[in-house]
């Protein structure tokens, strides 16, 4: 079974596809940093679709873990801050159609960084990459933390393949119930 990890950077969107603790792919886009707003996002899109499509080749895979966005309750985040985690929220979304579309029967996780990589640093995930399972000899500089963080997520949903029918289950039964609310709503307005 292959699990493939995104970490959805406006400037630096990362995929990694594992099967059972072993890298099989990795790659990332380039969008420069002269890119701002919404060009930014338009141009992580193109990039999100030229590195899915480069990695067609590894065939259908089960699952697909997108990092989620959050906003922790101590920072400060004024309105460039909220821009950017919607903009990067975007990025994300853009991703998981994109690997939907090479695999629509995988399932979905967006977990948020403290539930894959914890309040911390991402240290478990980095000794285990440094620490021999997974090369990355040739990956360009700048793009390694991402790639890195791409690997930790999809190495982080194959750790969790028990609590996915769950979690789609969950997010579904959720997805239904804010629908019903909102149903319920128009037709009262209508009436």
């Amino acid at each position: 079974m292959i699990t493939v990890g995104c970490d959805p950077d406006t400037h630096f969107p990362a995929f990694a596809a594992v099967q059972d603790g072993v890298l099989i792919w990795a790659g990332a886009g380039l969008v420069p940093k002269e890119l701002t707003g919404d060009r930014a996002v338009g141009a992580a899109l193109a990039e999100i679709v030229g590195v899915t499509e480069s990695m067609a080749g590894i065939g259908f895979f089960d699952r697909m873990v997108v990092e989620g966005q959050a906003i922790y309750p101590d920072t400060p985040l004024g309105k460039s801050g909220i821009d950017g985690l919607f903009r990067v929220a975007h990025t994300a979304g853009a991703a998981a159609l994109a690997l939907w579309c090479l695999s629509p029967k995988a399932q979905i996780l967006m977990p948020q960084p403290f539930e894959w990589k914890g309040n911390g640093s991402k240290v478990k995930y980095s000794k285990r990459l440094k620490g021999g399972d997974i090369h990355l000899a040739g990956i360009e500089p700048r793009k390694l933390p991402h790639i890195e963080d791409a690997i930790g997520l999809a190495l982080w949903g194959e750790s969790h393949r028990g609590t996915v029918a769950v979690a789609n289950r969950d997010l579904m039964q959720r997805a239904r119930a804010e629908a019903k609310k909102i149903n319920a709503a128009r037709r009262r307005a209508r009436s």
